[in-house]
């Protein structure tokens, strides 16, 4: 009987082998209250990684982005993580200065072993990482991102509170000004004073042609 019931277990484990769990990365990077994290922490989510650095303009503007994504996202489904890659001209206090500076509600490190680095290419600041629930890496952007390019990604795997975005605004601000009437209106009398003009000038060459025949 004990015989039998191995021989089922072991059948079991060949023919459905147990599957890791393990989150593929095995980052440590510091927090911003200096204590030693790993990047597993975030696994069973979305991870949308920021490598910036706080001497970096475009990070700046950056935030901003970043600031859309978070306020779209379900925190259970996405983390986002501002994690400073220049360990030697950044520092946890100038870190958590720039966290303040923004107003970010969202996690900030410092990868001061360049631990990261060490792992993912970087060849800019910043550049913008999406890794999966194991911690594999789906996409990967170089320079500034705008939000809706970001949350185009990001909804292919999960689903979005709403969708907000200053790329967003402008375009429906956009669209908002070339429905409205008034907009509409003056785009007819121009149109009206072009045709006009150009059937001026062609009755005026038209002329000029006739004189000169005669």
């Amino acid at each position: 009987m004990n015989k039998l019931f191995v021989f089922i277990l072991l059948s079991i484990l060949v023919i459905y082998p147990i599957r890791s769990s393990a989150y593929s990365m095995d980052i440590v990077y510091l927090d911003i209250n200096g204590n030693n994290v790993n990047i597993s922490q975030y696994s069973g989510k979305l991870l949308l990684l920021d490598g910036m650095a706080t001497w970096c303009k475009p990070c700046e503007l950056q935030m901003e982005y970043l600031q859309d994504v978070y306020e779209s996202v379900y925190p259970e489904d996405v983390a986002i993580l501002s994690l400073s890659l220049d360990p030697i001209s950044d520092n946890l206090v100038k870190v958590a200065e720039f966290k303040e500076e923004f107003n970010a509600d969202w996690d900030f490190g410092l990868d001061n072993e360049e631990n990261f680095i060490n792992v993912h290419n970087i060849t800019g600041y910043p550049t913008t990482f999406l890794f999966n629930s194991s911690g594999h890496l789906i996409k990967k952007w170089l320079g500034l991102t705008e939000s809706n390019v970001l949350l185009d990604e990001i909804e292919k795997y999960v689903d979005l509170k709403f969708r907000v975005g200053r790329f967003i605004a402008q375009h429906e601000l956009l669209n908002a000004l070339v429905t409205s009437p008034a907009f509409l209106l003056t785009l007819n009398i121009i149109s009206i004073i072009i045709v006009i003009n150009l059937i001026k000038s062609f009755w005026l060459k038209k002329d000029k042609t006739k004189e000169s025949l005669e």
